[in-house]
């Protein structure tokens, strides 16, 4: 009686000195996480799960350790034992642990009513945790809920931050995965999004051009010009802006009013590149508009700026071999072009034109062949060009081929 009475206690101090002697390691643990030696801790904490596998506190710095070292799903695996242990315990349910669980529920797990609980907890917690608000909707827009999605990704939008870079590029990745019927769906929804994020940041570039080209690219000339605008308004020394709003313009108002948009615009720009592009856009305007002294006298102007500019060259080049005018400057202009694109084939169709146009077929017929390899097929004007190099040269069969494949293309 007496042995086993002393056995009785021998067991409970020897609990004593475990729970005491965890109680020590999770102290130095505690120290190893201070000092960042994330490894060192983890060898320690596995052989503490050995001795005691429901020690709470011993599961929430293995969770740590492993959120310290970019281990997601471990760390969330670790953090739900001990929530599991000690559910009472709220060191164990902060908002950036119940973050952590969620996404992993969600995007590792596929368990969406878990990620949505945790998100839950965690704005409860914290209502402006960015990474919760961005969480529960995309658990809704995954299971389909499109009406609970629209209404819980709004404070995304709306919140204040420093710059709109981040909502952007979530933007861009959601707008990237939709499709014709989800958008003739909820197109006003979606919508929405792109001018909600302008209206919170309306001088940021990014929040105005993500807006602006999404408009642009659905249709909505009217509302992408809008936010081109405001762009450039904001911001009319930046070229990219100016650019945006000439072509908006063009696209909307036609090619006399981006020309005058370019003449506003070289009134802010300053940089040699960006207003000989401007110059060369005017100039093919004006050539497209029947003003070839004008085209031809701004091209002039652009070259004087930037002399290796391939856009201008090419352009020009191609412009004097319509109006048959200086075309050994054409060619000249045309071969510099093609010294550093030798596979583009709009820059070879436009030189085997012009040597078409000096008598010089046989060369032509070359550079047609290559310009057909890269792509030239698709395209009507060059496959009738290639055609009447092959009439000239007397291949008639060939130049009736590639005549009749020009008339599909216009089809």
């Amino acid at each position: 009686m007496k042995l086993r009475k002393f056995i009785i206690a021998l067991s409970i101090i020897a609990s004593t000195c475990l729970c005491r002697a965890q109680e020590a390691d999770i102290l130095d643990i505690a120290t190893l996480v201070d000092q960042n030696r994330y490894d060192i801790a983890l060898d320690s904490l596995r052989l503490m799960v050995q001795r005691d596998s429901l020690d709470d506190a011993v599961w929430y710095y293995i969770g740590l350790c492993h959120s310290q070292m970019g281990r997601g799903s471990e760390a969330a695996s670790a953090f739900l034992k001990a929530q599991a242990l000690d559910p009472g315990n709220q060191d164990y349910r902060s908002y950036y642990i119940l973050d952590q669980i969620g996404l992993e529920a969600m995007s590792s797990w596929g368990d969406y009513e878990l990620a949505a609980k945790c998100f839950r907890e965690s704005l409860e917690k914290e209502p402006n945790d960015i990474p919760a608000i961005l969480g529960l909707s995309e658990t809704m827009r995954m299971q389909g809920n499109m009406v609970g999605y629209f209404s819980s990704i709004q404070p995304f939008l709306t919140c204040g931050t420093e710059d709109a870079n981040f909502q952007v590029n979530y933007l861009q990745q959601v707008f990237k995965e939709l499709d014709a019927r989800t958008y003739a769906l909820w197109h006003e929804q979606i919508d929405a999004m792109p001018q909600t994020l302008a209206s919170t940041h309306p001088r940021d570039s990014a929040a105005l051009l993500f807006a602006g080209s999404w408009f642009l690219s659905t249709g909505q000339q009217e509302k992408s010009m809008q936010y081109f605008r405001q762009w450039r308004d904001v911001d009319p020394t930046n070229f990219s802006a100016q650019t945006l709003w000439i072509y908006a313009t063009e696209r909307t108002q036609g090619q006399e009013a981006a020309l005058a948009q370019c003449r506003e615009a070289l009134n802010w720009v300053t940089g040699r590149k960006e207003r000989s592009s401007l110059l060369s856009s005017m100039g093919t305007y004006h050539y497209q508009l029947g003003r070839e002294k004008e085209a031809f006298k701004c091209f002039d102007q652009a070259l004087k700026l930037d002399p290796d500019d391939t856009m201008t060259l090419n352009n020009y080049a191609y412009f004097l071999s319509l109006s048959g005018k200086k075309l050994r400057k054409a060619e000249k202009m045309s071969r510099k072009v093609l010294a550093t694109n030798p596979d583009n084939d709009s820059y070879l169709d436009t030189y085997g034109w012009i040597l078409h146009l000096l008598g010089r077929d046989a060369e032509a017929k070359n550079y047609f062949k290559r310009a057909m390899i890269y792509g030239g097929k698709e395209s009507a004007t060059m496959l009738l060009h290639y055609s009447e190099v092959l009439e000239a040269l007397g291949e008639k069969d060939l130049a009736d081929y590639y005549r009749k494949l020009s008339e599909t293309k216009k089809n």
